[in-house]
């Protein structure tokens, strides 16, 4: 067999596969996420318009998080009320200025505690510090 050939088996063994995968809808066949626990819940993207401290103006603040749930029952029901409680979190952050949110320190805790309270509301489980936040931008 010839080095040409051996090269395009070994390219249809390694990422026809991958490839398939994708075509299927099956985007996290490929790259799957093993770093976090399975009992992280990724809440959907979050895009506020907030103001602008003494002025009129607004800045766009975009957040991805994920929370915490220590059972399947409780991922259950925080995965069947996760649209309700971002929608919570995106009027509770509307309330604070851009200022706010663009502090080193204050800015990520503040949304944790925004995203903490709302989650509790809804779930009615504490969930003490288990939010991560993967970005948050204020635009």
């Amino acid at each position: 067999m010839s080095w040409l050939r051996a090269v395009g088996l070994a390219f249809a063994i390694l990422f026809v596969p991958a490839v398939a995968a994708m075509a299927d809808g099956n985007k996290n066949a490929v790259h799957k996420d093993t770093r976090l626990s399975p009992f992280y819940l990724q809440m959907p993207r979050m895009a506020v318009a907030v103001p602008v401290a003494g002025t009129e103006a607004s800045r766009q603040l975009e957040v991805e998080m994920w929370v915490y749930m220590p059972t399947p029952e409780l991922i259950g029901k925080l995965s069947s009320r996760r649209s309700v409680i971002a929608d919570v979190i995106r009027e509770k952050m509307k309330k604070n200025s851009a200022q706010t949110y663009l502090a080193a320190e204050e800015g990520p805790a503040l949304v944790k505690e925004i995203a903490r309270d709302a989650v509790e509301a809804e779930v009615g489980k504490d969930v003490g510090e288990e939010i991560l936040i993967k970005s948050m931008i204020v635009r």
